[in-house]
């Protein structure tokens, strides 16, 4: 019950947190979109896809590593936060400085030239990111706090300074200085506290061991982050920057949903990590993180597919309309991601991270592959056509190694049941209702219902946690 409650109220934190922070994140991008336009918001969405993996080499999978050993050793919080603020910052300067140097010999238009730059420097505001530390000690808040924080300095940043096209140069300089602005007042917010602040600390044979645990890890980022950006990246490439504006439109408004994924997966990772060794109790914390994931899988994915023409054009009018299909077939995708992330989750933190790099590493081999193919007949629908056929054969391959591993079928089972039943609502207000907006509005209400009575059991500890809280 001590678990169920803290998973609860984690829970709550985390994702009302989340909810403030993506509608925040969703508005920025409505803004960005209009007022850079097509092109413009295409060649920003191509930096960000470079600037990706450079934030992959300063981070090294060193917030997963500390969030899964402060886990294992609360008290050792303040060590790992120093140690590892202190190697992210000098990784980071090791990856930006010659990447700036790299710019500005480079020949390129000013404005790319000082888009790229503002990017890099948003590599060291990135580096101090506490989440690691917040998750490690169960501290969700700490995250909404962060997150809410940024997007919402971000936001009046851009509405203030960001008016048409010919401000695109400045928008990675907004992003830096909302996350330095948030991470100063987290830092006076914690010594008010009298909280143990992380120092800077010189630490190159502890740092060389936190690397060897954390490479495979960062590997798997790596390949996560391949998987999301090589299309964007062909796109850019192939065709023009107006496809890449119109493909990143549709991947925005997936973006929030997906998200979700991964802060399920930061609630139950503490446990992931303390019940690796023991099958019976992981079988039923994976229980509780599948019928989080297909309920949340469900009532985003599904709305999502129903409304897809609408969306594109209330969100960004008649400019994107092309961007329709695109969202249609990301949205499917995206239901498959949520029954993958069932059983990749466990895998990270439950010490098998290299066979959950070799997973990520097939699909994306196979997402690259298809890709080539794709792309440059079929643009952005062959990119997001490539997202589900890579889903799908992910969600196989896994599925399949856990039944080796736990031999367990019951999680599938749970799975299943609930696929079945979210169909099946769809299905019958499909006949009754034709109109796309009361059908999504009346699935998400049914399917919450039904889910309640399934797991009411559940729900009611979850309900007495927030009230305890409260």
């Amino acid at each position: 019950m001590k678990n169920t409650r803290r998973v609860a109220g984690n829970l709550v934190s985390l994702f009302s947190g989340e909810a403030v922070s993506s509608i925040l994140a969703f508005v920025i991008t409505i803004l960005l979109a209009r007022r850079l336009t097509d092109e413009g918001f295409g060649r920003l969405a191509f930096v960000q896809s470079i600037m990706v993996y450079l934030a992959l080499v300063m981070d090294m999978g060193l917030g997963t590593f500390g969030a899964r050993e402060i886990a294992r050793r609360p008290e050792s919080l303040a060590e790992y936060s120093s140690a590892i603020f202190s190697l992210r910052l000098l990784l980071g300067a090791a990856v930006a400085l010659p990447f700036a140097v790299i710019v500005a010999v480079w020949p390129m238009p000013a404005e790319m030239r000082w888009l790229c730059w503002g990017s890099a420097l948003g590599i060291f505001t990135q580096a101090l990111n506490p989440e690691f530390a917040f998750q490690g000690s169960e501290r969700m808040s700490g995250i909404a706090i962060w997150r809410v924080l940024v997007h919402l300095f971000y936001l009046t940043l851009i509405g203030v300074i960001v008016t048409d096209r010919g401000e695109l140069w400045v928008v990675p300089l907004l992003r830096f200085a909302a996350e330095a602005i948030t991470l100063i007042l987290i830092a006076v917010f914690l010594l008010k506290k009298h909280t143990h602040m992380p120092t800077f600390v010189w630490r190159p044979v502890v740092w060389h061991g936190y690397l060897r645990e954390s490479l495979a890890m960062a590997a798997s980022v790596v390949v996560i982050k391949i998987y999301y950006t090589f299309d964007t990246i062909i796109l850019g490439i192939i065709h023009t920057p107006s496809d890449v504006g119109i493909y990143q439109a549709a991947y925005k408004i997936i973006l929030p949903f997906s998200s979700t994924v991964s802060l399920a997966l930061m609630v139950f990772a503490p446990y992931f990590s303390r019940y690796w060794r023991d099958p019976e109790s992981m079988i039923r914390v994976i229980k509780n993180y599948a019928i989080l994931l297909i309920y949340i899988g469900s009532v985003t994915s599904i709305p999502l597919i129903l409304l897809h023409k609408k969306l594109i054009f209330m969100i960004y009018g008649s400019l994107y309309l092309n961007a329709k299909i695109p969202l249609l077939l990301l949205a499917i995708s995206l239901f498959l991601t949520f029954l993958s992330a069932v059983f990749l989750g466990p895998l990270l933190f439950s010490g098998k991270q290299k066979k959950y790099l070799l997973f990520l590493a097939i699909q994306a081999g196979l997402s690259i592959v298809l890709n080539l193919i794709l792309i440059p007949p079929f643009g952005y629908v062959g990119a997001a056509s490539v997202a589900i056929a890579s889903s799908i054969f992910l969600l196989i391959i896994s599925a399949v190694d856990f039944c080796r591993d736990y031999r367990d079928t019951s999680v599938i089972k749970i799975m299943g049941q609930l696929t079945l039943l979210a169909s099946f609502v769809v299905f019958i207000l499909q006949l009754c209702v034709q109109n796309n907006w009361l059908h999504s509005a009346l699935f998400m209400s049914l399917f919450s219902v039904m889910i309640y009575t399934l797991y009411h059991d559940r729900f009611v500890a979850i309900y007495k946690s927030i009230i305890n809280r409260s």
